[in-house]
């Protein structure tokens, strides 16, 4: 598929990968699908996150340390991070 805007690909592909992340969150508890969102989606940073849910931000850390393990492993993320 050509696009006659050279930059129209990179916007389709970036909306293409919120979806996908969508769809991965879904698969998540409630709690960690809404932290994964504000971290991945909305671009809040740990303290943020950690003061929205009144936790310390070493425990929204290792929160989001499990969330994004999780979500490589669905969507096979993980096997890349290790090639060259």
């Amino acid at each position: 598929m050509e696009f006659p805007d050279p930059n129209a690909f990179g916007a389709v592909e970036g909306r293409i990968l919120v979806c996908v992340v969508q769809q991965a969150l879904q698969n998540l508890a409630p709690q960690d699908a809404q932290v994964g969102a504000w971290y991945l989606l909305e671009g809040l940073n740990e303290q943020a996150i950690a003061a929205r849910l009144g936790v310390s931000q070493p425990a929204v850390s290792k929160r989001l340390k499990r969330i994004l393990a999780q979500l490589r492993r669905e969507l096979g993320a993980e096997n890349e991070e290790k090639s060259p």
